[in-house]
């Protein structure tokens, strides 16, 4: 699995720095054009803890994701000219502890591209975090880990819930077209 992901982001990074080329150079128009730029990125979290519950014996365990999630990516930005930019981000979730991902789903956490206009702002299109998540994770201190996270991270002791509904787009979902405009964000899902 992690060397299929190595070599799936290795040629995902080709693809798009050659496509971008590609592009720049079908331009009947004279243009100055920055290299593109593509990053990978990531975040690895593993604690040992240990749990004392009064008199009964002290529980020493390996964790992960205490402080921030485990997460892979890539990300890229091509300048297209007249302050327009083309970008992508792929980030996919994982374990540290046993290096596993998303069974069902491989960018779990965020899977876009994106249009970037300098007076207008960023166009994205893909899976990202929804609107209702971005509001009140502005003002939420403890973030989605640890005790005191709002949304119970997949459980049921978050402080919000689905209710019973089934929904899971509570932090993340899929088809959205949003506009980030200076601080205004505007989402609409199909």
């Amino acid at each position: 699995m992690t060397r299929s992901f190595i070599n799936t982001g290795l040629t995902l990074c080709a693809l798009a720095s050659a496509t971008g080329g590609a592009l720049a150079q079908s331009s009947n128009t004279p243009t100055a054009s920055a290299p593109f730029n593509a990053t990978l990125f990531g975040v690895i979290d593993v604690n040992v803890r240990a749990v004392r519950n009064g008199s009964a014996r002290t529980l020493k365990s390996e964790s992960t994701d205490g402080l921030t999630s485990s997460r892979l990516g890539f990300r890229g930005v091509e300048d297209l000219g007249d302050g327009f930019k083309a970008g992508f981000w792929l980030e996919a979730p994982f374990s540290a502890d046993t290096g596993t991902g998303n069974a069902t789903r491989f960018f779990n956490r965020r899977s876009t591209v994106s249009l970037i206009e300098p007076t207008f702002g960023e166009i994205r299109l893909g899976r990202d975090n929804s609107p209702a998540f971005n509001a009140y994770n502005a003002y939420d201190p403890f973030g989605t880990n640890g005790l005191g996270e709002i949304l119970g991270n997949g459980t049921t002791t978050g402080i919000i819930s689905a209710l019973g509904s089934g929904a899971a787009t509570l932090s993340r979902s899929d088809n959205q077209a949003t506009l980030r405009n200076k601080g205004a964000t505007k989402a609409h899902q199909s």
